[in-house]
């Protein structure tokens, strides 16, 4: 880090080696510069396979780190308008606290003023000979003719800035996700300023706010960063000591203040997102392939994240596919299954450009089991709990907040769960249900709770044998040979009793509150019905062609109900649609959803700006 005046507390610009960069960047530099002093010793950070034995923060700027530099924009305007490279910088930095763009950043001024004032300090004559005097204290040839004075159109200057920090980096975005799935608290740290007109701010944080549980804005809170008193505030904020904090940032100055406050820092470098990210990694003790995936692998093997969204206060175990950032589909398994029966369609959809989402719900799979006492059945393994704990998830994942927009997929239990949802599914782009309607087969419903009641009393004795159980109870599937992927692949739907029998992965009060559903049928039909009736978000019916579960009469009246619904029959398929073809679900899933919500994109590699570019 550099600084012009001892007695200056301004970060917003590095001088003229940081505007240098942006034009002349040599391609060996390092991605981040990481303070080797490590975090303070404490238990291991939350990793994919339990919680924290204390809290942990990640807490990252926004310009230069997680948008594009204004800096940048700076260094463009220059060498565009004629103006010596590093010159604005070393006049912002020489105004000290009382400048015009510090005040601005803290909020005291508004633009208007802003543009005369700055524009005002910026064509002092004396700025001139600072920055003559910075160059030859650097050892620095000066250019030959300089004005007394430069006039720069502070607008046009913003202008520029706005537009370098107006792009979002992409896998800092899927880094982000990541991170708070893993357990830590994620927080911005913004030193920004309000537009006029009530167009928001310069940080962009409207675009941003999926990504973080909390923003600090400099021109809100009236403190600006490298002040130490903005780094306290973030920590009493986040309800964590210094010591628990990594920091990210693009300028010096802002790194060494929180260094000295306690913070381990990171050093973004334009360009460098992944190298920044591994250096990441190191402090908080993470695989830096699960922060920066294999763009080769990245659909294919998923990520295992859990998020504090239980309405009972437990904890929801999701997998991700494919790049954060890009448009999200939530997939929801039928009763008595986990997340992994998604597992082939949502890497299919993780290719053709959608972050694919996996829940284990309540009583499923890892997610949390409903233990309280004395709570009504309702509450906890029928449809109106598994709705509260879906609308907890969507507010944990902010989901209404992406730009991009996401859309929900559930089969059987996962199908009703969103249709009972308070206000997700209206947030949603797009449903698709899968052989689901308000008027279940009762003879359907008795042969598949039946089957899991008896599968779980007894168990099985190997993987092999239930291999043939599943087989057996759905022979339509075309599962192939047993292969050891195959077995692997069916012991995540597992867990073994200590006797050493194997039983399906969920918790046994789940089938018995299904006696429940099955004594009022009706009473069912109309719960769905009235849910179905008031959905207005655009619909998908699947129905296997097989099911006993669904007739084709209920998926027509089903669809007459919802006021935006289709649905379509998939051939030699049962209930268990998504297992028995994948392949056809995948295909028309795919052809609705791209209608309502396009898909995203793998990121760009990341590129330092060159001299022609600018």
């Amino acid at each position: 880090w550099e600084q012009t005046d001892s007695d200056c507390d301004c970060d917003v610009a590095r001088p003229l080696a940081l505007a240098e960069q942006y034009l002349t960047r040599e391609s060996g530099s390092s991605g981040g510069q990481r303070d080797r002093g490590a975090m303070a010793a404490s238990p291991a950070a939350p990793q994919q396979s339990g919680a924290a034995n204390r809290r942990r923060a990640v807490v990252f700027d926004l310009g230069g780190v997680v948008l594009g530099s204004p800096l940048a924009g700076i260094a463009e305007y220059e060498a565009r308008t004629g103006v010596p490279a590093g010159f604005v910088n070393v006049a912002i930095v020489a105004r000290g606290k009382a400048g015009a763009f510090q005040r601005l950043e803290r909020g005291e001024l508004g633009l208007k003023d802003f543009y005369r004032e700055f524009r005002e300090e910026l064509a002092r004559p004396e700025n001139v000979d600072r920055y003559v005097a910075y160059l030859q204290r650097k050892g620095r040839k000066v250019p030959a003719n300089l004005p007394e004075s430069f006039d720069i159109d502070t607008e046009t200057l913003f202008g520029h800035m706005m537009e370098k920090a107006s792009t979002i980096d992409p896998l800092m975005c899927h880094a982000l996700f990541v991170l708070r799935g893993l357990g830590f608290s994620v927080a911005a740290l913004t030193n920004n300023w309000q537009l006029d007109s009530n167009s928001g701010d310069s940080s962009n944080t409207d675009k941003l706010r999926a990504y973080f549980d909390d923003i600090i804005e400099s021109s809100v809170v009236g403190l600006r960063k490298p002040d130490k008193r903005l780094y306290q505030l973030t920590c009493d904020r986040l309800g964590v000591a210094a010591a628990d904090v990594a920091f990210l940032d693009d300028i010096g100055l802002n790194l060494k203040s929180a260094r000295d406050f306690g913070w381990s820092t990171v050093q973004v470098t334009i360009g460098k997102t992944a190298e920044a990210l591994r250096e990441l990694a190191q402090i908080i003790d993470v695989d830096p392939n699960v922060l920066v995936p294999d763009p080769a692998q990245v659909c294919d093997e998923c990520v295992k994240l859990s998020f504090p969204a239980g309405a009972a206060g437990g904890t929801i175990v999701i997998d991700l596919y494919g790049w954060a950032y890009n448009p999200l589909v939530m997939f929801l398994h039928g009763g008595g299954q986990t997340r992994h029966s998604w597992g082939r369609t949502a890497q299919t959809f993780a290719e053709r450009g959608y972050c694919a989402i996996t829940v284990d719900m309540k009583g499923h799979g890892e997610s949390y089991w409903d233990d309280r006492v004395g709570i009504s059945p309702l509450e906890r393994y029928l449809v109106p709990g598994f709705a509260k704990d879906l609308e907890a998830l969507g507010e944990a994942l902010k989901l209404d907040q992406r730009l991009n927009g996401f859309a929900l997929v559930g089969a059987s239990l996962g199908g009703l769960s969103i249709l009972a949802t308070q206000s997700l599914k209206d947030k949603a782009r797009a449903l698709v249900l899968v052989d689901i309607t308000p008027r279940m087969e009762l003879k359907g419903v008795k042969r598949v709770t039946s089957w899991m009641r008896e599968t779980l009393k007894s168990g099985f004795a190997s993987l092999e044998d239930a291999a043939e159980a599943v087989a057996s109870y759905n022979p339509r599937a075309d599962r192939g040979p047993q292969t050891a992927a195959s077995l692997d692949g069916l012991r995540k739907n597992l867990r073994q009793r200590v006797d050493g029998r194997w039983i399906w992965h969920y918790d046994p009060k789940f089938v018995h509150d299904q006696e429940i559903l099955e004594s009022d049928l009706a009473l069912a039909e109309r719960r769905i019905l009235e849910h179905a009736s008031g959905t207005t978000t655009p619909c998908l019916l699947v129905r296997g062609g097989e099911t006993d579960l669904v007739s084709e009469e209920g998926a027509q009246a089903f669809v007459q109900a919802m006021p935006d619904a289709r649905y379509v029959n998939v051939d030699k398929a049962a209930h268990m649609v998504v297992g028995d073809r994948n392949d056809a679900f995948a295909f028309e899933t795919l052809a609705f959803l791209q209608k309502h919500l396009s898909a995203g994109a793998p990121p760009p590699p990341p590129q330092a700006p060159s001299a022609a570019r600018l």
